[in-house]
């Protein structure tokens, strides 16, 4: 009976300590009894990847690697099959995922790594504002056979940008997109434009190189994989870089030999003298300013005067101009002048006035003949010679006749007859003594005017 008794103990402690065991081992390897989602990726390497292998979901262990397995023949031919389990329940893994197999330090486990599509963000500087750029617009890449939409705009977010030439701004649009295609890795250096359609509508196309060379990626897809690097590929690419670091800095020893730093050197020292020299110049620039500074203000306050002076004449025209009275005015004026201009153009045509003016041509000519006769005749000294004796004579002769007359009149009988032909024998030397003064009046005009 104790016999009996001991034996179930033991049996029963065995199969307890088989059941912790199994469940200990089963923790620590990720799984567990409640069973989970179960997926399938193809990766074209696994980089030595095993059963049993974690899978974490941003860093956090949510399942294990239920299977492991090169494919020879189907579609995936030359793929190797990873089938992972997520057990945990409060893990939601979404589409449009990236599976990447990754290792814990240099020479620890390998393990499958779940990260989510997270939001990015992009900055467009455009030069005018662009209303159709919001949130829910596609973003397209375009792939060999045609293109694709691989995400949409979440929010976005529009500034100005102040320009120091210019005063239009230009804007600046903040937005936030997210990127969950399965089957797509967007590059690291991501740039968009903008594309509008003839609707109004208009999406983003992310510009990717390598794209136009990969076929369109699979609706059917859940993940998008990202292959691992092997290290001896790793280790191949930093030879790689470190024999192009080693040829650059080949270069630029060879750029900053003695020659080329004393060059350098003499270009600073040139510099610093360019330098001081700018300084004195603009010493001398502030000193000039300081000293002109009461002038350009006078000429600013003088420039203000004359800018007042002609808005007030500008004013006193619009004015003059705006005046009906003027206008009136003017248009009389007009009116007249033409009239007159008229009236004066049909005189000059009338033919009595052309052949008036020919008259006088005639007219004038024969009084420069006649004043060209009285001029020689007022010239001729002999003539005058001869007038003047014979003035003189006839002054003689009525002074005798004078006389004379003047002792009939004492003898004549008849006085009064007598006294009558004096009176008009007197009369008479007083006419021609007056036409002698006259004509010798005459001569002596003539005489200034030649």
């Amino acid at each position: 009976m104790n016999n009996r008794t001991a034996t179930v103990k033991v049996g029963l402690l065995t199969t307890i300590s088989l059941i912790v065991l199994i469940t200990t081992v089963i923790w620590l390897r990720g799984r567990a009894l409640g069973g989970g989602q179960t997926y399938d990726v193809y990766f074209k390497d696994v980089d030595g990847l095993k059963e049993g292998a974690p899978v974490q979901f941003m860093g956090i262990r949510v399942g294990f690697v239920d299977d492991v397995k090169p494919l020879g023949s189907g579609p995936h031919r030359f793929h190797v099959l990873v089938r992972f389990t997520v057990t945990d329940r409060e893990a939601k893994v979404p589409r449009g995922s990236t599976i990447s197999l990754e290792q814990s330090g240099l020479i620890g486990e390998k393990f499958v790594e779940i990260t989510p599509p997270r939001s990015q963000s992009v900055d467009l500087v455009l030069s005018h504002p662009d209303n159709t750029l919001r949130p829910g617009i596609p973003i397209k890449v375009v792939f060999r056979n045609g293109p694709q939409i691989v995400g949409s705009v979440s929010n976005v977010k529009v500034s100005e940008i102040k320009k120091l030439v210019s005063s239009v701004p230009d804007y600046r649009y903040q937005i936030h997109y997210l990127i969950d295609q399965p089957g797509y890795l967007p590059p690291s250096n991501r740039e968009f434009s903008v594309k509008h359609l003839p609707n109004h509508q208009a999406y983003l196309v992310l510009e990717d190189d390598n794209a136009y060379f990969l076929p369109k990626p699979s609706r059917e897809a859940y993940f998008s994989l990202e292959e691992p690097l092997r290290l001896k590929i790793f280790l191949e690419e930093q030879l790689a870089s470190a024999e192009s670091l080693k040829m650059t800095n080949d270069k630029i020893n060879q750029l900053l030999s003695d020659e080329t730093i004393s060059t350098i050197q003499e270009t600073v020292k040139n510099s610093d003298r360019l330098t001081a020299q700018a300084a004195d110049t603009l010493k001398a620039a502030n000193r000039l300013f300081s000293s002109t500074s009461e002038d350009l203000k006078s000429l600013m306050a003088s420039t203000q005067d004359l800018s007042k002076s002609l808005l007030t004449v500008s004013n006193n025209v619009n004015d003059l101009v705006g005046d009906p009275k003027f206008k009136t005015d003017l248009r009389q004026t007009l009116a007249q002048m033409q009239q007159s201009t008229a009236s004066l153009s049909a005189l000059l045509n009338d033919p009595n006035l052309k052949a008036i003016l020919s008259e006088s041509k005639v007219t004038s000519q024969n009084a420069s003949e006649l004043m060209a006769y009285l001029k020689k005749t007022a010239v001729d000294d002999d003539l005058q010679g001869r007038f003047n004796q014979s003035l003189n004579l006839l002054n003689d002769s009525l002074q005798k006749l004078s006389s004379v007359l003047s002792d009939v009149k004492t003898v004549s009988q008849d006085k009064e007859s007598v006294r009558q032909i004096i009176e008009q024998t007197k009369e008479t030397s007083q006419n021609l003594n007056h036409f002698s003064q006259k004509l010798n009046k005459r001569f002596a005009l003539f005489r200034m005017l030649f």
